[in-house]
């Protein structure tokens, strides 16, 4: 039910290029590598491990997202040579997001896997010499995601999660401005109603 469907990959594309600002690039050469691709729903489909699970993301106006197959890491290859870092994050967007932030070292996205299986990996990097990141999302969850790797450095986003900042980055000026806005009137809001005189 979600093998490729080649017909759905702009809509897809367009999600994570437009919606999520993902760079063009990094999604395009993951997609020939066939890491990431479109199904009939268009959902975004990531290649779970080496193909043993895959991570679903939808496109349309409800959020969804789940796992078919086995629950692995999706994994992203260090783009430094040269980085003894690894670090965890929630999901394959997060990773997405946080190598387009400037992070070089390797990136592993749990996709719900237990905190026991992310201890397990983290233990694995540090028997290989390598320090592990904790930089799960902005929340309650995150940080207990964090504690739960061992010996860790932290870095964390400045907003909810690492696709939050990046797109917070890449605003034009107007969106910006649209945002603020709405910003303003969310404030407004939760300050009641006003008495007027």
């Amino acid at each position: 039910p979600h093998q490729p469907e080649p017909s759905q990959w702009a809509t897809v594309r367009g999600y994570l290029v437009e919606t999520r600002r993902l760079g063009a690039r990094l999604v395009d050469s993951l997609h020939e590598q066939g890491y990431i691709y479109a199904d009939k729903f268009k959902n975004a489909v990531f290649l779970l491990g080496k193909g043993q699970g895959l991570s679903l993301r939808g496109t349309g106006e409800k959020p969804f997202h789940g796992v078919r197959g086995e629950k692995v890491p999706f994994i992203l290859a260090g783009k430094d040579a040269d980085s003894k870092q690894v670090a965890f994050v929630e999901s394959p967007i997060d990773a997405l997001s946080l190598r387009e932030l400037g992070f070089g070292g390797r990136i592993v996205a749990t996709v719900g896997n237990s905190a026991e299986l992310a201890k397990a990996k983290a233990d694995i990097y540090r028997q290989q010499g390598l320090e592990v990141v904790g930089a799960f999302d902005n929340d309650k969850a995150g940080a207990a995601m964090c504690r739960n790797l061992g010996q860790h450095t932290r870095l964390t986003p400045s907003g909810k999660d690492w696709n939050e900042d990046l797109r917070a980055q890449r605003l034009t000026p107007a969106e910006r401005q649209a945002l603020e806005l709405e910003k303003q009137q969310a404030r407004q809001r939760s300050r009641g109603p006003s008495l007027g005189r």
